[in-house]
């Protein structure tokens, strides 16, 4: 049975699973990665330590297979992105260490790297991360989570949501267009998207 739920403890290696098949623009990153779990110590892992009620899994018999993280406030979400998660994080990945593909250096130096808040936060203060297995892809649990998402914003008196998406992700632009969300921002690699609730 296909469900919704909040996201738990023991939900966290399946997280860093689901990042690793979908890391690569939607597809699998395996090929590229010397360390499975580089792409969900940045992209989703944090934001389960940070504001779990606004992370959920989506399960099939209770086991995930998609899910979706964020926060309704990005910049205090950044500040202790910079200052706590991506200190230890640094430690693992020293930008010095050797890594598998471009790819792989690409996501180490990201995490060497401080986030900064963009222009835009006023009126989108919340951002997000969703992922789902292919298998799951075109039945309508990515519009699902998303409500969930947004749900949990309101009742944070969150006035709007922003992501960032890949420019080879053509199924997920094309999503995030359906579902109503306008382009606020891009550049040759990606396109900034959000949404107002």
């Amino acid at each position: 049975m296909i469900d919704i739920r909040l996201a738990n403890e023991t939900d966290l290696p399946y997280l860093y699973d689901i990042c690793v098949l979908t890391g690569l623009a939607g597809k699998d990153s395996s090929p590229m990665l010397s360390d499975r779990f580089i792409i969900g110590q940045y992209y989703a892992a944090p934001y389960y330590f940070f504001e779990k009620e606004l992370c959920f899994i989506l399960i099939d018999n209770d086991i995930p297979c998609g899910y979706i993280v964020g926060t309704s406030d990005t910049s205090s979400y950044n500040k202790w992105f910079n200052t706590s998660w991506l200190l230890q994080l640094r430690k693992k990945y020293p930008l010095t260490s050797s890594r598998k593909s471009d790819f792989e250096k690409w996501l180490v130096s990201m995490i060497n790297e401080n986030v900064s808040d963009g222009g835009f936060l006023n009126e989108y203060p919340a951002h997000l991360h969703i992922d789902i297995l292919p298998a799951f892809h075109g039945k309508g649990y990515g519009k699902s989570l998303m409500e969930r998402f947004f749900e949990g914003c309101r009742i944070k008196n969150c006035r709007g949501i922003h992501l960032g998406v890949s420019k080879l992700n053509e199924k997920a632009l094309g999503f995030y267009n359906k579902i109503g969300m306008n382009a606020l921002s891009e550049d040759a690699n990606a396109v900034i998207m959000g949404l107002k609730l």
